[in-house]
């Protein structure tokens, strides 16, 4: 069975989302993550996962030039649009990463809230391993078990159901991806980043919760109502992006 949800190759609810963390949340995640990918001027980066190029354009002015690989072709069409000539794209599944050429080593590799989405963990490790340059730098991030956890709270409340346990993603990202590395990779280390978001209304909340993956329309009517007297209480609805991001060097030659 496929890992990956419905709204996670949607561009118009990937968009969404990121227009809502712009708006509504303090902290620069992408910021964060890059500042600990620590690209140079001379390197080549791989970004695994790159969407509609948040890291990837960013990181395009920086660095010597970026191969952005994403399974949504949709969210890589928007993703060229904007891209300088130091970017190229590559459309095709994460699994197939083992398999596809990629036109030489890197000196840094960065995948952004997609790296999870592998069947096969293990193998993916090791051919990002394997893509890196002696002494690269590997770094990837996602949701930990708290993530998002007053919005799922609020969610499940209204399912009348106990919240399911933790995700296939923040297990990969508390558990098996910080593992894979250690086995392959000279050091690795841990970071966490908390990003709270503010919504200032009911149709800001439910706009959010409409492009995640927690949504569901036969709950729709009775979240749209919770939200509304939520709001009619407080002027605030907060909920926090809880990230862990792994940094894995590769040894030197």
């Amino acid at each position: 069975m496929s890992k990956i949800g419905r709204f996670d190759t949607d561009s118009a609810a990937l968009t969404a989302r990121i227009d809502a963390h712009a708006r509504y949340a303090g902290g620069d995640m992408t910021g964060w993550a890059l500042e600990r990918l620590g690209a140079g001027p001379d390197d080549r980066v791989l970004d695994v996962g790159a969407g509609t190029g948040q890291q990837t354009l960013r990181l395009a002015p920086h660095v010597r030039s970026v191969l952005a690989v994403d399974a949504s072709e949709e969210s890589l069409r928007a993703l060229a649009a904007e891209a300088p000539d130091n970017v190229r794209t590559r459309a095709g599944r994460f699994d197939d990463l083992a398999a596809a050429p990629c036109d030489g080593r890197f000196e840094r590799i960065v995948s952004g809230y997609a790296l999870y989405y592998v069947e096969d963990a293990e193998r993916a490790i090791a051919r990002l391993h394997d893509l890196l340059e002696p002494g690269g730098v590997l770094f990837f991030c996602g949701p930990s078990y708290e993530n998002n956890g007053e919005l799922r709270r609020f969610h499940w409340g209204l399912a009348g159901t106990e919240p399911p346990g933790p995700t296939p993603a923040s297990t990969f990202m508390e558990e098996t991806g910080p593992a894979l590395c250690e086995a392959r990779f000279a050091a690795v280390e841990r970071f966490e980043f908390a990003n709270e978001m503010r919504f200032d209304s009911a149709d800001a909340l439910v706009g959010y919760w409409s492009a995640y993956n927690l949504y569901d329309p036969a709950l729709e009517d009775r979240f749209r109502a919770a939200a509304a007297e939520h709001f009619a209480g407080s002027d605030v609805f907060s909920t926090s992006k809880r990230v862990v991001g792994i940094r894995a060097a590769k040894a030197a030659a």
